[in-house]
């Protein structure tokens, strides 16, 4: 039914071109719109499907909206992705309905050259290519109204790609606060104005920054377009080395050690643990077996924690472990079983045992390694005996912790969770020595001052609080409006 009015303008197009009757003209037309559907759709789904990848590095690189929404509907050629797809569907027709007006033209071409025994008559070209481009409004028409429709939607998703959307942040060597956004761009801000004074990047266009080093120095990427993990220079503006680490969603990391030399993570796809130098991109260790989501070097880089599912005879079984690998052995040093004897049944709720593990962190003279898991339960270890010396489960309601952190001196350890409240403990007594609460999922990421006089909050994406501390409690608290300027 839906080619009953294209079959009758075209017919109308053959008559006036041809000098055929209309009713004969009806039949051709018919029979050629017939032909090019039941050849002309496959072919072009066809060909979408291979050119949507090796077409993206025909147009030049941009970060700019119009690239996201080119990228997503090309991504989508062949295979009509389902999210947002009121407005990616008509899209991918829009555009397939240009390879599919040749294909049409060409097709409907040679079937009414035969229909008239006037095979490859320019006169029926002619034709064929006026009918086409009279009907090819009624085509267009159907695609254009639903994306209209969809407005909304693509507001939606072009507010989404032109925001900036913080990756990761925390505190410089030189005491400035630092964030770095999805392009890679690395701003820091002065730690008692919030202005921001420095600034350097973005990485190349489409590169999607997943992390930064604590002195700035280098950064890791996504390649969107090539699907590799770059290890980018900012003082020098390029590219170090592309990592042997093919998975966008990867268990954990990538991670930098504390000097900013070294990078570690773990890949979805076989669960191994890789740690490369970033100067050269070279893999410096390797270890199986240690898949898991939350990694975390120690100060002097030696040492990696990371979080792995228990497994006995490559059967996965209840429980999460926490491996102490040794960079100079290759080899586990220690193994804390989350699921050990040392977690009763009775502590937490549900049992801690059957908790995930949110994050692991080294205290900044590596004394201790503190563990987060999903029900409110920290606990705190001595480095080297890797015995248990303090335990604190406070009630996290139905969120989770997000960050933690050491204070300068390893005396206290600051943690924060997803309702927003901010606690204090006591790394000696293993208490909660003090609480406040900001306002509910608006912190990015916890950091101490280099003195240790405040614990800083930083929101995604404009703003930071100060939260000022006296004698090892909360006294006050402000927040700082950062002055975001394009670096240079």
């Amino acid at each position: 039914m839906a080619l009953l009015p294209i079959i009758r303008v075209e017919a109308w197009v053959l008559w006036v071109r041809l000098d055929v009757g209309f009713d004969q003209a009806l039949k051709i037309s018919g029979n050629a719109n017939l032909v090019s559907m039941i050849l002309g759709v496959p072919a072009v789904w066809f060909l979408g499907g291979i050119v949507q990848e090796d077409a993206k590095g025909l147009v030049p690189r941009s970060n700019a909206a119009w690239k996201h929404i080119f990228n997503w509907v090309l991504g989508s050629l062949g295979t009509m992705a389902e999210r947002n797809s009121s407005w990616v569907t008509p899209s991918v027709l829009l555009v397939l309905l240009v390879p599919f007006f040749f294909l049409s033209w060409l097709i409907e071409w040679v079937v009414i050259g035969r229909v008239l025994g006037e095979a490859g008559s320019t006169a029926v070209l002619g034709s064929a290519l006026l009918a086409n481009l009279a009907s090819q409004p009624l085509l267009i028409l159907m695609p254009l109204f639903e994306l209209s429709q969809a407005r909304e939607s693509l507001s939606e998703i072009l507010r989404e790609v032109r925001s900036i959307r913080l990756v990761d942040a925390g505190l410089a060597r030189d005491g400035r606060v630092f964030t770095a956004d999805q392009h890679g761009t690395i701003r820091f801000f002065d730690a008692d104005t919030g202005r921001q004074v420095h600034a350097q990047g973005p990485l190349q266009a489409e590169i999607d920054c997943e992390t930064v080093g604590s002195d700035g120095r280098f950064a890791v990427g996504f390649d969107r377009l090539d699907g590799d993990h770059v290890v980018w220079e900012h003082a020098t503006g390029r590219e170090v080395s592309r990592l042997d680490y093919h998975d966008r969603y990867s268990e954990a990391g990538p991670v930098f050690s504390p000097n900013g030399d070294l990078l570690a993570g773990v890949s979805e796809y076989d669960g191994v643990l890789r740690v490369w130098s970033c100067d050269t991109g070279h893999l410096t260790s390797c270890f199986s077996g240690h898949c898991g989501e939350s990694i975390t070097f120690s100060p002097a880089s030696s040492i990696v924690a990371v979080q792995a599912w228990k497994t006995e005879e490559n059967e996965t079984i209840h429980g999460e472990v926490v491996y102490l690998l040794d960079q100079e052995s290759d080899n586990p040093v220690h193994t804390i079983d989350m699921h050990g004897p040392q977690f009763p049944t009775e502590i937490g709720t549900p049992s801690s045992a059957d908790a995930s593990i949110e994050e692991s962190l080294f205290s900044c003279d590596g004394q201790y390694l503190a563990v987060a898991q999903s029900v409110g339960l920290i606990s705190i270890y001595n480095s080297g005996s890797w015995d248990l010396a303090q335990r604190l489960e406070v009630e996290v309601g139905d969120g989770m912790i997000v960050t933690m952190t050491f204070s300068p001196k390893g005396s206290q350890l600051a943690f924060l969770d997803s309702d927003g409240i901010v606690r204090l403990m006591n790394v000696a007594t293993g208490e909660c020595d003090s609480e406040t609460k900001i306002p509910p999922r608006s912190g990015f990421v916890l950091v101490f001052t280099r003195d240790g006089s405040r614990l800083i909050v930083v929101r995604e994406p404009e703003s930071i609080i100060r939260l000022h501390l006296a004698d090892g409690r909360f006294i006050d608290s402000d927040r700082l409006q950062s002055r975001y300027s394009s670096p240079g």
